[in-house]
This record gives structure tokens, sequence and C-alpha cells, in this order.
């Protein structure tokens, strides 16, 4: 059961990171400076990480969000380092 359950997960990970290659520009170049297909993501294990530092700082606000989306009320936070991160 347990073993079943994680795989589910995996699957819902692995569909999450395609979806958002699919959608976000910036996810999508990321995703492909990593060397990674995204039809290759089977757990989450193969999962790029994404951090401050090679993602949010990287690549603009605009970028990082589906085109068609319409930005209304967005919060930004320091996250755990303290630093707060300017777009």
């Amino acid at each position: 059961m347990r073993e079943r359950a994680g795989k589910r997960e995996d699957d819902v990970k692995s569909n999450c990171v395609l979806k958002n290659y699919e959608n976000i520009p910036a996810y999508k170049k990321f995703v492909a400076e990593q060397g990674i297909d995204p039809a290759d993501v089977k757990s989450v294990n193969d999962i790029p990480v994404v951090d401050k530092r090679n993602y949010m700082e990287k690549y603009p606000l605009e970028k990082q969000i589906r085109p068609e989306a319409e930005l209304g009320l967005f919060a930004l936070s320091g996250g755990t380092s303290g630093g707060y991160l300017s777009v």
C-alpha cells in the first residue's frame, strides 16, 4: 500500500514538471539548461531543485508565470535565508 502511494506521488510530481515545462517560459528554459527531458522524470529524485539563486534571481517574474496569467495580488517572501528577493 505504501509503495503504491509513493508511486502515485511520483506520478503527480512528474506530471507537474511536464505541465510547468509546457506552460511557463522560465521553467522550460531552466529544465532544458539542466539537461533534463520532462518525459524522463519518473520520481521526485529526477526533478531539478529550484532555489532563489538558480531560478528566482535568474529569470524575470513575467517569465516565471504562464503567459496568459493575469497578475493580480502576489506576495514575495525572503524564505528562510532572511534576505528579501528583489524582482
